[in-house]
């Protein structure tokens, strides 16, 4: 029989994995960084390929893309 996880890890389990890449603690900052570019003018496609290489960001490139845009926009 599996062992019973308490309410405070299984919540966050959980939470881990209906937040965002972006919002999970550990990749605040990386995203940032990331955000910074592209208002300097890195392509957002450059951007998803480092992410996805150098931070093991699951996320599509179009996803990835479409972040940034709505990050841009709401800034």
């Amino acid at each position: 029989m599996k062992d019973k996880q308490n309410l405070s890890d299984f919540a966050e389990d959980k939470i881990k994995k209906v937040l965002p890449w972006r919002q999970l603690p550990e990749n605040q900052e990386v995203w940032k960084e990331a955000l910074k570019g592209y208002r300097e003018g890195i392509p957002a496609v450059v951007i998803a390929e480092w992410l996805q290489t150098e931070y093991d960001c699951p996320l599509q490139i179009d996803s990835i893309r479409k972040g940034l845009r709505t990050s841009r926009e709401n800034v």
